[in-house]
C-alpha cells in the first residue's frame, strides 16, 4: 500500500528536523563540556561547574527536543537512567553510531571508562567520518592517563573538524600531559580564540 504524498513529506521534515536538534545538542554538549572542566582533573563529591554545565545543557534541551530519550536523563545527571535509555535504543538500532556515542558519553560521565571506550570504538566503526568519538576516546584515554595515545584522537579530530574549540582544547589537555608544553599553548590559544574571539587571552595552564 503506497503512502500519500504528504506523509511522505512529513517524514521527511521530522528526519530533517531531528537532525537539527542532534547537531544544536551536540553544541550545548561541547559548551557544557569545558565549562564543567570534564577535560581536568575529577573532582570529589558535587561541583558548582558541573550544575552550571548540566543547567545549560537543560536549557538547550528544553529549546530543542532531542532526538534521543536518554538526552534528557544525561543533561539532569541521572547517568543509571540516561544508560538504561541508550542500551534500550542501541537494542532497537544496533547500528547507529549516534546511540553508541551517547552511551558512550553516559558511560563515561558514570566514570565506567571502559565500557565508554567499547562503545565510542563502535560508533567510531559505523562512522568513521564522525569527530564526536574522536574527541571522546581522547577524553577516555586521558582519564586513563594514556596521554601518548590520547593526543591521535584529537589531531583526527582536528584533521576533519579543524574549527571546534573542544578539540583543540583537548589536543592541547594531550600536549601538555606529554611535555610539548609549546605545542598545548598553541592548542589553548587556537581554542581560546575560536571560543571568545581575537581580542582574549588564553589562562594559564592547570
Amino acid at each position: 500500500m503506497s503512502r500519500p504524498p504528504i506523509f511522505a513529506l512529513f517524514l521527511a521534515l521530522a528526519a530533517a528536523s531531528a537532525g537539527l536538534c542532534r547537531a544544536r545538542a551536540d553544541a550545548a554538549r561541547n559548551e557544557a563540556a569545558v565549562n564543567a572542566g570534564e577535560l581536568g582533573d575529577a573532582t570529589q563529591g558535587i561541583d558548582k561547574g558541573e550544575f552550571k554545565g548540566a543547567h545549560a545543557e537543560l536549557e538547550a534541551l528544553a529549546a530543542d527536543p532531542p532526538e534521543l530519550p536518554g538526552e534528557i536523563d544525561l543533561a539532569a545527571s541521572d547517568r543509571p537512567a540516561a544508560i538504561r535509555e541508550f542500551q534500550s535504543e542501541r537494542a532497537l538500532n544496533p547500528l547507529q553510531a549516534a546511540v553508541y556515542e551517547r552511551l558512550g558519553d553516559a558511560y563515561f560521565r558514570n566514570r565506567d571508562y571502559e565500557l565508554a571506550r567499547q562503545s565510542f570504538d563502535r560508533a567510531l566503526l559505523l562512522d568513521q567520518s564522525s569527530t564526536g568519538p574522536c574527541i571522546l576516546l581522547g577524553k577516555v584515554l586521558m582519564k586513563e592517563q594514556n596521554s601518548l595515545m590520547a593526543v591521535g584522537y584529537p589531531q583526527r579530530a582536528e584533521r576533519m573538524d579543524p574549527a571546534n574549540y573542544v578539540t583543540h582544547y583537548l589536543l592541547g589537555q594531550a600536549y601538555h600531559a606529554t611535555g610539548r608544553a609549546e605545542e598545548a599553548n598553541r592548542e589553548f590559544q587556537t581554542s581560546e580564540r575560536m571560543r571568545f574571539g581575537e581580542a582574549s587571552s588564553p589562562g594559564p595552564l592547570r
